[in-house]
């Protein structure tokens, strides 16, 4: 079920995660239509340190059209 779920969304959105710092990558998802949707705390590493991450989306198919 689960996996499916997963699926299904994954067909409805991209939802990329992008460390705070990182600017270029920040404006080249909202120059390319996403739109920062929330941040998850120590999400990732980096160079052995607990990262923030900026969460982005844009909607995909028929989730997009409305």
């Amino acid at each position: 079920m689960a996996t499916s779920l997963t699926a299904r969304l994954a067909e409805l959105r991209d939802a990329p995660a992008i460390f705070p710092e990182n600017l270029a990558s920040r404006r080249l998802c909202a120059a390319l239509g996403f739109r920062e949707v929330g941040t998850y705390r120590r999400h990732a590493q980096l160079d052995g340190r607990w990262m923030d991450c900026v969460i982005v989306e844009r909607l995909l198919g028929a989730a997009a059209r409305g």
